[in-house]
């Protein structure tokens, strides 16, 4: 089980974002965020009211750990694009090296204080 504030929070997101609601026993740690529809493109607006709200640290959080940059062209390609042109720093990982990003990731930031 994941914690009740972040239970509420990510609760209020998805149902004023993505118009989906939550249960709570059906939210684990390794529920990723994919799972509950909060995809690339909403992440970065959850992102920032996540940090503003738990108030934690983000300056070590590597995004392209686990998502791409939001174009299908470039995430779906990385691969073939790396051939081209090498591995510039703002270059996605390819689907198959990304981490899953999970609420356990979001439920560890709020207790330390920190998100990597």
């Amino acid at each position: 089980m994941i914690s009740d504030e972040l239970y509420n929070f990510i609760s209020e997101f998805s149902k004023r974002q993505i118009k989906k609601h939550l249960i709570h026993n059906q939210l684990e740690k390794g529920t990723t965020l994919d799972e509950l529809g909060i995809d690339d493109l909403d992440l970065d607006v959850m992102m920032k009211e996540f940090v503003e709200k738990f108030n934690v640290d983000y300056s070590e959080f590597k995004r392209k750990n686990y998502y791409g940059i939001g174009i299908p062209l470039i995430d779906n390609n990385v691969p073939f694009i790396r051939k081209i042109i090498g591995k510039p720093k703002w270059m996605p990982l390819s689907t198959e090296e990304r981490e899953l990003f999970t609420l356990g990731n979001l439920d560890s930031a709020i207790k330390t204080g920190i998100l990597k």
